[in-house]
C-alpha cells in the first residue's frame, strides 16, 4: 500500500521541514506532499531545491496563507479524485518522527483492520501534548467535553487541580494502544477511503480546532480511532504553545481570537446542556476577567484591546460566524 506524507508549511520554516523530509524518507514513505502556505521567499527558494532533489516529493505553492483548514482542503480534494487508494499520514512541519515510527503505525493497522473497516491512528506526541500522556498511562479518553465553553469544563478544571502531574517515565504507560475521540492533523494516519467518507475540512475555520471538528466526523461515522505508543513524534518547535498567556503581547492576537472563537463554535455545536453549558462560560468569563484585571496595571491598552478581541470571538462563535473575520 502506498504510504503518502503530508506536510503544510509556511513563514519561514524551512529548517524544520527539511529535518522532516529526511526523516520521513528514512522510514520509508512512498511520497511526500508539501502545501507551501505563502511561505517566505527564502523558504520557498529551498523548497522548490528540495522538491528537485527527490522525485518522491512534491510541493503545492500556494499564494496566500490558507491556514491548515484551507491547506488540507486542497491537499484532500486533489486526492479524492486519484484513482489509486493509499494511506495518508499528515505531519505538521515540525513534527520529527523516531525512528520506526511508521512502521509501528503499519503493524497496528494490520492488527486492529477487521475486514474492510480500517481504524484512524495517530502517533504518539506526549512530549507536547499532556493529553496523549494521560490516554497512555491513566487511560484518559482523548475527546470533546461536552458541554464545555471554550473547551473549558469546570469538573475537568477542578479534577486537573488534584492530579498528580505526569513524567515521561515508560513504565507508567499502561495503555499503549487505546481508543480516541479526535485527534490533531499531526500524525494522523489513514487510508483514503475513511478521509472520503467523511468529506473535506471545513475551510471556514481558518486556523485551530479545525482538525478536532474534522476527525470528530469519524466518530459519527462509526470508524474507530487509535493512539499508537509506539509511533513517536518529537515537536521540534517547542514555542508553540509556550506563550504569556492571553493578555501578553508575545502571545498573537491572530491565534487567540482563531482559537477562542472556533473552539467556542464547536463546543456550543456539540453541547447538549444548556444549564451545564451556561456555568462553564460563566465560570470561564469569570476566570478571564480575573486574569484581565491581574494584568491590567502592567499594559492597560493591551488588556482593553483583548478584550474586545476576545468578545468578538466569543459572539462570532456562538453565532457560527466563520472565515477569515479576523478584525484588522
Amino acid at each position: 500500500m502506498r504510504v503518502t506524507a503530508v506536510i503544510v508549511t509556511y513563514g519561514d520554516r524551512f529548517r524544520l521541514v527539511n529535518q522532516v523530509v529526511n526523516r520521513i524518507i528514512e522510514e520509508g514513505t512512498s511520497e511526500i506532499w508539501i502545501v507551501d502556505n505563502d511561505s517566505l521567499p527564502n523558504s520557498r527558494v529551498q523548497l522548490k531545491t528540495l522538491e528537485k532533489s527527490d522525485p518522491k516529493l512534491r510541493v503545492f505553492y500556494n499564494s496566500e496563507n490558507l491556514g491548515s483548514s484551507g491547506a488540507y482542503h486542497q491537499i484532500l480534494e486533489f486526492a479524492y479524485k486519484l484513482a489509486e487508494e493509499r494511506i495518508f499520514w499528515f505531519l505538521d512541519d515540525d513534527n520529527l518522527p523516531q525512528k520506526g515510527a511508521l512502521n509501528a503505525l503499519i503493524n497496528a493497522e494490520k492488527q486492529l483492520t477487521i475486514g474492510e473497516k480500517s481504524p484512524v491512528l495517530y502517533s504518539y506526541r506526549g512530549d507536547s501534548w499532556p493529553e496523549d500522556r494521560k490516554a497512555v498511562s491513566e487511560g484518559m479518553i482523548k475527546g470533546p467535553k461536552i458541554n464545555s465553553f471554550c473547551g473549558f469544563h469546570l469538573s475537568v478544571f477542578l479534577k486537573s487541580k488534584f492530579s498528580r502531574k505526569l513524567g515521561s517515565d515508560s513504565a507508567s504507560i499502561k495503555y499503549p494502544v487505546i481508543e480516541v475521540k479526535w485527534g490533531p492533523y499531526g500524525g494522523l494516519f489513514t487510508r483514503m477511503k475513511n478521509l472520503k467518507q467523511i468529506g473535506l475540512p471545513d475551510k471556514n475555520f481558518f486556523l485551530y480546532a479545525d482538525d478536532q471538528e474534522f476527525t470528530l466526523r469519524f466518530v459519527s461515522e462509526g470508524i474507530p480511532q487509535y493512539l499508537i505508543y509506539e509511533s513517536q513524534i518529537q515537536d521540534l518547535d517547542q514555542s508553540i504553545g509556550s506563550d504569556g498567556g492571553y493578555f501578553s503581547a508575545s502571545t498573537s492576537a491572530i491565534k487567540l481570537f482563531y482559537g477562542l472563537r472556533n473552539t467556542t463554535y464547536l463546543s456550543k455545536k456539540i453541547s447538549d446542556n444548556p444549564g451545564i453549558y451556561n456555568l462553564n462560560k460563566i465560570v470561564f468569563k469569570l476566570m478571564m476577567s480575573l486574569n484581565a484585571a491581574k494584568n491590567y496595571f502592567r499594559n492597560p491598552e493591551l488588556v482593553k484591546e483583548r478584550i474586545r478581541l476576545f468578545k468578538l470571538a466569543f459572539e462570532d462563535g456562538e453565532k457560527g460566524i466563520l472565515g477569515k473575520t479576523y478584525p484588522n
